[in-house]
């Protein structure tokens, strides 16, 4: 994780949750994460709709040169990163785990613009599978940006971010190349970390 608006709003929302898997819609408080709400964008669970943005900041939008608040995710990306953009989806809403990804703008005539893209869970009026935030950070800010429309946007790479002993249903492959303290689960990396007490991963009783 390189981008500081992505740890902060980890940090944030792992703040949040506390034990639990994940934390409320209504918990959120905009004041506290402030300095990365630029780059931080809110989804509605429906996927019939392709997960319309409920909230989506100044810097998402400048880079698509046009308000995004009620646009469609997965309509901002490249076709060929569409079905990987829905990998991450379930990821998060199922495994119920933050993921973070490599992403690429390529504008022509413009040299490459690379970003990280991070989804985390949020319940809404305590159900699950409702609400994700997320951010979508520049690595560094182009001169084109705010004045030419990025194309669409391409997954470079793609992992879940995972706490020592929560399950994770994907069926494992071996790694191509191992990692310290990480696994490949179809085409993405589970990294350890994180919390080990949530009781969400107890069975009852």
């Amino acid at each position: 994780m390189k981008q500081a608006a992505s740890q902060e709003l980890l940090s944030y929302w792992n703040q949040l949750r506390g034990s639990r898997m994940e934390p409320d819609r209504s918990e959120l408080d905009p004041g506290e994460i402030r300095g990365v709400l630029a780059n931080t964008f809110i989804l509605e669970v429906d996927e019939q709709l392709d997960y319309p943005m409920r909230i989506a900041g100044t810097r998402l939008s400048t880079l698509f040169t046009t308000e995004l608040k009620g646009s469609n995710f997965t309509e901002l990306w490249e076709p060929e990163s569409r079905k990987s953009v829905h990998e991450l989806l379930a990821c998060v809403l199922d495994d119920r785990h933050p993921v973070l990804a490599g992403v690429m703008a390529a504008p022509a005539g413009f040299p490459p613009l690379e970003l990280e893209l991070l989804m985390l869970p949020l319940r809404h009026f305590g159900k699950t599978h409702a609400r994700i935030i997320g951010s979508l950070a520049p690595c560094f800010i182009p001169q084109w940006l705010g004045i030419v429309r990025s194309p669409g946007l391409q997954i470079t790479s793609m992992r879940i971010i995972r706490r020592p002993g929560d399950a994770v249903p994907l069926a494992p492959q071996k790694p191509l190349h191992p990692r310290p303290a990480s696994q490949r689960y179809g085409h993405l990396t589970v990294l350890e970390g994180g919390r080990t007490d949530d009781p969400a991963t107890k069975s009852p009783g």
